[in-house]
């Protein structure tokens, strides 16, 4: 009988990850020098510029990296990538929302996480 009460409590667990921690997530991006433009670029296409540095952007989760481009007049440019990291929310999810709250984890993106800053160092240019 327990597990007849119980079984509709469990279906609202699945996608925990996408639930606790959502799809999006903020990152700050710095440059040193400041007050450089920095475009974020994911598989080959623009997802946001931060101008001036620094300055904080949402993104997608994704299971893709992310670039990070920054630019300064009289500066060479600087590149930081964003690795996607696995969300431990998801492990939650695994136990109590098993194969349906992974797929709805991973099709979001919710079941990665990228750092929550990143800095940019631009090179002098060379005279």
């Amino acid at each position: 009988m327990r597990t007849i009460l119980l079984l509709p409590l469990l279906a609202l667990l699945p996608a925990c990850a996408s639930i606790v921690e959502g799809t999006d997530q903020q990152i700050t991006v710095s440059s040193k020098p400041s007050e450089a433009l920095c475009e974020l670029i994911r598989e080959g296409g623009q997802i946001g510029i931060v101008n001036p540095t620094p300055g904080t952007i949402t993104v997608s989760k994704s299971a893709q990296d992310i670039t990070v481009k920054c630019m300064k007049e009289g500066w060479g440019e600087g590149v930081q990538v964003l690795s996607a990291d696995f969300e431990s929310m998801t492990w939650g999810n695994a136990i109590f929302g098993g194969i349906i709250g992974l797929a709805v984890d991973a099709g979001s993106g919710a079941m990665h996480l990228y750092q929550p800053s990143v800095m940019v160092v631009l090179p002098p240019l060379e005279e």
